[in-house]
């Protein structure tokens, strides 16, 4: 107790400025041993805390990212250009298609009738075949335009496939030959058909003949 009493009488001998020094420095001591007493733990405890709660954050916004661009590949497919395109040409191909079974079912193909005709002509001694071309197939169909006015590539066709023949022979025989191929199983359009007589009783044929394909290209003979 006199210790005491010592201490007060030695701290109040001293100049103001120096006991307002030590009583600010203890001050500051009872304020570092409560902070690390209390708020120590604590603040270590928040910090735990609000790391948790950082990459709980980052999970949350990379999961909603993944879930957003998988949302929009669903979205893209749904609504990809080449996707509606693609519908397009499948309905443009069943209709086609079916209009083709139409028009062709008693056609001759494409690649059988330059043959066909040529055969008929062979076998008849009366005519003389002077040229068989074959003419650039036509497409039956004017192609669509987008929006914007561009042409659609993709566009499925049906071609009409032109033949021009010319032979040599009288008239009866021309008309026997005319005959013979409206008789035929298998069919062919009559496009044109010009008679001259060069000499008579010869006579010069022009007949211009065709059938249908999906196909641009001439295939076979």
């Amino acid at each position: 107790m006199d210790k005491l009493k010592k201490s007060i009488q030695q701290f109040d001998e001293l100049p103001i400025r120096t006991r307002l020094m030590i009583t600010f420095a203890g001050l500051l001591l009872i304020l570092v041993i409560f902070e690390l007493a209390w708020y120590g733990p604590t603040d270590s405890q928040t910090k735990t805390v609000k790391q948790q709660i950082d990459s709980t954050e980052k999970q949350i916004a990379s999961t909603t990212q993944m879930l957003q661009e998988l949302n929009k590949g669903i979205y893209n497919q749904r609504n990809n250009p080449k996707q509606t395109l693609l519908s397009s040409l499948d309905q443009q191909v069943d209709q086609i298609q079916s209009e083709l079974e139409k028009r062709t079912r008693s056609l001759v193909r494409p690649q059988a009738m330059a043959g066909l005709l040529k055969e008929i002509i062979d076998n008849s001694k009366q005519l003389k075949l002077l040229s068989l071309e074959k003419q650039a197939p036509v497409p039956l169909y004017e192609p669509t335009a987008d929006e914007d006015g561009t042409s659609q590539d993709a566009q499925v066709q049906m071609y009409r496939h032109p033949i021009v023949m010319i032979f040599e022979g009288g008239y009866a025989d021309t008309q026997a030959f005319l005959k013979q191929l409206e008789s035929m199983q298998q069919k062919v359009n009559f496009e044109s058909f010009e008679f001259s007589v060069e000499s008579y009783p010869k006579s010069k044929v022009t007949l211009v003949v065709s059938t249908y394909s999906l196909s641009r290209k001439w295939i076979g003979g």
